[in-house]
C-alpha cells in the first residue's frame, strides 16, 4: 500500500513532469515543437541550423485572444495586429542581466508555397530583448501577413535566440528587397547567437479557404 508521503512524492514528481513537457510540447497536438516544425518541412523550408534538438514552445495570442498552437489556421483578418507574445525570457535569463534574445517572424511560402523565390521572409525581427519583446530593438516593424490569395496558405514561423553580446541598432531590414530572402542563420551567427531555442507557427490563409476545402 503506497503511504500517504509517497501519494504526493508521485503527485510532485507528475506536475514537475508535465510542466516540463509543457513547455516543449505544442498544446493540444501532443507533439514536441521541434517534431512539428519538422514534420511541416519548417526546419529545411527556414534554413535553420540543422543541429537544432530541441524548441520551446512560445505562447503567444492574435485577436480575440486567438491562440497559437503549432499549425493553426488563420484567415488574414485574424492576424491584422501584432500578437501578443507571452514567453518567459525573465525565467530564461537566470537572473543574468547580461543575457539577451532575438525574436523573429518569418514566411517560406512567398511569393506562393508552389514558387517561394523570397523565401524567407523577415515579417518582424526584434533583437537585444530583456524580459518581453518591448524592451528589445525593432529592425524590422510587424508586416501584416498576406498570402496570394489563390495559392494556398503560407506559414508563418516565430523563433528566438540567445544572444551572446548586443546587436547593433542598425541597419534596419524594412524595404522589401532587405526583408526577402532573409538567412535566418547567418544572421544569427553572425551577431553571436544560439539556438533557436524556441519556436511556433500558424498557417494563414484568406476567409473561408479552410471551410471550402472542408
Amino acid at each position: 500500500m503506497i503511504s500517504p508521503i509517497h501519494h504526493l512524492a508521485i503527485l510532485f514528481l507528475n506536475n514537475l513532469l508535465s510542466v516540463h513537457l509543457q513547455s516543449y510540447s505544442c498544446p493540444h497536438r501532443h507533439v514536441s515543437v521541434i517534431n512539428a516544425f519538422q514534420q511541416n518541412n519548417l526546419i529545411q523550408d527556414l534554413g535553420i541550423n540543422g543541429t537544432t534538438q530541441q524548441l520551446e514552445f512560445i505562447p503567444m495570442t492574435y485577436i480575440g485572444r486567438r491562440q497559437v498552437n503549432c499549425g493553426t489556421n488563420f484567415s488574414n483578418l485574424d492576424t491584422l495586429m501584432e500578437p501578443e507574445i507571452k514567453y518567459n525570457f525573465h525565467r530564461e535569463r537566470n537572473g543574468d542581466d547580461n543575457i539577451m534574445f532575438t525574436f523573429i517572424m518569418l514566411d517560406p511560402d512567398t511569393l506562393t508555397p508552389q514558387f517561394p523565390v523570397q523565401r524567407p521572409v523577415n515579417h518582424w525581427l526584434v533583437v537585444n530583448i530583456g524580459d518581453d519583446v518591448n524592451s528589445g530593438t525593432t529592425l524590422s516593424t510587424y508586416a501584416v501577413p498576406f498570402p496570394s490569395p489563390l495559392f494556398g496558405p503560407h506559414r508563418y514561423a516565430f523563433l528566438i535566440y540567445r544572444q551572446s553580446r548586443p546587436v547593433p541598432p542598425s541597419p534596419n531590414y524594412e524595404t522589401l528587397a532587405e526583408r526577402s530572402n532573409f538567412q535566418i542563420t547567418a544572421f544569427a551567427e553572425a551577431n553571436g547567437m544560439t539556438g533557436p531555442i524556441a519556436g511556433n507557427f500558424f498557417y494563414e490563409a484568406i476567409p473561408g479557404y479552410y471551410s471550402s476545402k472542408g
